[in-house]
């Protein structure tokens, strides 16, 4: 559970400066890609991952997942009006990611839990 508490800490730690706001973003940044790296190895652009496998992108994402956590229209998903994955900042998947994470814990991730 060390890998639970650690990320929670950083996802509602309160940055008094903007060092320290800084320090847990990189930090987050960095966990996230972890994930990023786990879901989707192999792959050139892993950030905007989309093999046809109804999973997008790094963080491998289901539509009803994106959406369900506040992701917004996606062109790839074949959502009406979406913007083309390359559209979202890193930034914003990475917060689709941590509401992902309070919604449904690291079992949103089966295939790298044990890695991460």
């Amino acid at each position: 559970m060390r890998k639970l508490s650690v990320l929670s800490a950083i996802i509602a730690l309160g940055a008094t400066s903007s060092a320290q706001a800084e320090k847990v973003s990189t930090t987050a940044h960095n966990w996230w890609s972890m994930v990023r790296n786990c879901e989707s190895r192999g792959v050139r652009d892993m950030w905007y991952t989309n093999t046809g496998n109804g999973f997008y992108f790094g963080p491998q994402f289901t539509p009803q997942t994106w959406h369900g956590n506040g992701g917004g229209p996606v062109l790839e998903m074949g959502d009406k009006g979406g913007r083309p994955m390359h559209g979202y900042s890193i930034r914003y998947i990475i917060s689709v990611a941590e509401r992902t994470l309070r919604s449904q814990g690291f079992m949103a991730w089966p295939n790298c839990y044990g890695y991460l």
